[in-house]
């Protein structure tokens, strides 16, 4: 992801919030000794109460752990609460029962929010759904227009096991798809050699018309483990044996009027500058339509300009967790973070993903995979 204002905002924005909420923290502790009639006017016994808060913020900000994911959410809702229920006090000139007190006391609201929150994460990365999208087009492509599937961030071994992802894939064939497009993070650092082999020979059963087309993600190479369970070079092999096409700085010809191009994923930059889109579409006919791949959803006005048509990518997870997905929107760290955006003869689709990195828990949209008809634009 790159390191635009937006980030640098967002960045700023966590750091005031992380202290916030430690000082939020500390006043809940101290609340609660005095609930339960202990003592918190020596400086000893304020010291503690603020080691503990620390400890408890350092706890909740550790994100790759399931339990500090649910204490955050925890402390959000449980400031929220709190402002609620001071409106309501000062709102209720006769007072609060007592009772609704007793139960804010007990933490009973943030309790119930937060598991109620996890469990809908929960099933909805459980049940992948299908989500349908229409893209039409001015370009003279055939009648019957193109189905195209579409899957990214799977992150297999995180919820989805060989038996799910098979009858996907068998969802998939029953549609009567032209092309499945692969748009990255398939696998990342926690999958096996054996499931990453696994997961390629479930797509390339897929029945499609064109072809089935892999780009890279962030993830798919293992890059951010030192101890990879697999090298590039097998995961390869395990994709092209699957008569599966990686497209990686490259563009094919899938049909007269179809082409598409799969573009290096934007962290490898670093190591070196990946093609430009015009560059893919050198020796392309202006008048096919024209389908990238790419697996972080930027450089949308490079796309515009170069004469893309439909952009497809990932990468986002939709943010993953409630209210994730608000903050990537309001700071724009993406030129799309989900869904449609459509402009000059220009669509971009996101996906929310398949599945989600690291836990089996998705709150901020469902798990999917996407059919996309590209049909002629009516007359």
């Amino acid at each position: 992801m790159r390191f635009s204002g937006g980030m640098a905002v967002l960045l700023v924005f966590l750091l005031a919030a992380a202290v916030g909420m430690g000082y939020y923290v500390f006043r809940v502790l101290r609340r609660t000794a005095g609930n339960l009639r202990l003592r918190t006017d020596t400086k000893p016994r304020t010291a503690l109460l603020i080691v503990l808060a620390v400890f408890i913020m350092l706890c909740s900000l550790n994100l790759f752990s399931m339990s500090g994911v649910i204490l955050l959410h925890f402390l959000f809702f449980s400031m929220l609460t709190d402002l609620i229920f001071l409106l309501l006090h000062r709102l209720c000139k006769e007072g609060l029962p007592k009772a609704l007190g007793m139960l804010h006391k007990a933490f009973l609201a943030p309790v119930l929010v937060t598991s109620a929150l996890m469990g809908i994460g929960y099933w909805n990365m459980q049940n992948v759904s299908q989500t349908a999208v229409t893209v039409e087009t001015d370009k003279a492509i055939r009648s019957e227009g193109y189905r195209v599937a579409l899957i990214a961030d799977l992150h297999f071994g995180v919820s989805i096991d060989e038996a799910e992802l098979q009858a996907v894939c068998d969802e998939i064939s029953a549609q009567g798809v032209d092309v499945l497009c692969l748009v990255g993070d398939i696998t990342d650092e926690s999958t096996t050699k054996a499931q990453m082999q696994a997961v390629y020979k479930a797509f390339g059963s897929v029945e499609t018309t064109l072809g089935t087309y892999f780009s890279y993600g962030n993830h798919d190479r293992q890059r951010y483990s030192q101890h990879s369970k697999y090298t590039t070079d097998e995961l390869v092999d395990a994709i092209e044996q699957n008569g599966i096409t990686i497209l990686c700085d490259s563009t094919v010809a899938a049909a007269d009027d179809l082409v598409i191009a799969g573009r290096e994923d934007l962290s490898m930059e670093r190591n070196a500058p990946r093609s430009s889109v015009e560059n893919l579409f050198t020796d392309a006919d202006p008048s096919d339509y024209w389908l990238v791949l790419d697996h972080q959803p930027q450089n949308y006005e490079e796309n515009i300009r170069a004469g893309t048509d439909l952009l497809l990518s990932g990468h986002t997870h939709a943010g993953q967790f409630w209210p994730v997905n608000w903050l990537l929107a309001i700071f724009g760290i993406n030129d799309n973070d989900y869904g449609l955006v459509e402009t000059d003869g220009f669509a971009g689709f996101v996906t929310a993903g398949i599945a989600g990195w690291k836990y089996p828990i998705k709150t901020s949209a469902p798990a999917e995979y996407v059919i996309i008809d590209i049909l002629p634009a009516a007359n």
